[in-house]
């Protein structure tokens, strides 16, 4: 399945490229990024990768998940948000994450 994208002034939403792959780990070795998560403990490259390919599973299955974030006016990846379902239920959770340096943008 392709992935949509989708544009605020600000954001870019779309999946998740292979260069994901460089930034993503550091994003996710902050520990205050990531305390609220299940694992928080820094992602090691190949679970991100590992983690990359579930996303693109996710969108097959269900026709939706989680967007890489892309910030416009630089080109960063920042983090991703979207839609996944909660393990060994039927729900579905909003989640996001962002790298620090770009918490309180608005």
């Amino acid at each position: 399945m392709s992935i949509p994208s989708l544009e605020t002034p600000r954001l870019r939403m779309r999946g998740f490229l292979p260069e994901d792959l460089l930034p993503l780990p550091r994003i996710l070795s902050d520990r205050e990024v990531i305390r609220y998560m299940t694992r928080t403990d820094p992602w090691p490259e190949d679970v991100v990768r590992g983690w990359m390919e579930a996303q693109q599973k996710q969108w097959s299955q269900h026709g939706f998940g989680w967007w890489a974030l892309e910030h416009k006016s630089d080109g960063n990846l920042i983090g991703w948000c979207g839609l996944g379902t909660l393990d060994e239920t039927a729900e579905v959770e909003v989640l996001y994450l962002l790298a620090m340096q770009y918490w309180g943008g608005g």
